[in-house]
């Protein structure tokens, strides 16, 4: 199974111990560090992915208005939907996986019953655990 990994954070120290458990678990870790990368690396191997995993805060770049990314904060939001409008994207699950704890962004992901997990609150086998539990569901 592939996840695409979408953090500009992706290769610290912090995000390590995730990926290790992934990897261990068995699954392939495909990593984006701006809304760009994560748009050439769909562009790459986008039949591939089978789960992503999208921290919400992100730099804006080229592919992201201003108006929208609010600074930032709601880069996860506006590219999250983007995906959602895509028919190949549509139906693959995504985890909101941030430190951002803006009230907004978490009433957003709840309505539109996307997972949302605190990375300082999340160890990484819960976070393989819920990786898991979709895929089960989508296959």
């Amino acid at each position: 199974m592939n996840i695409l990994w979408v953090d500009d954070d992706i290769r610290s120290a912090f995000l390590n111990p995730f990926a290790d458990e992934f990897k261990d678990e068995g699954y392939r870790i495909i990593s984006a560090s701006s809304p760009e990368e994560m748009w050439n690396v769909l562009a790459k191997s986008g039949s591939d992915v089978d789960v992503i995993i999208m921290d919400m805060m992100l730099p804006v770049g080229s592919s992201v208005p201003p108006s929208e990314a609010k600074l930032g904060i709601h880069t996860g939001i506006y590219l999250i939907k983007k995906l959602k409008e895509m028919k190949k994207y549509s139906n693959t699950p995504i985890i909101c996986f941030s430190i951002i704890g803006d009230q907004e962004v978490l009433d957003w992901a709840n309505r539109e019953k996307i997972i949302f997990l605190k990375k300082q609150e999340t160890f990484p086998d819960e976070l393989v655990s819920k990786v898991k539990s979709l895929s089960r569901k989508v296959t």
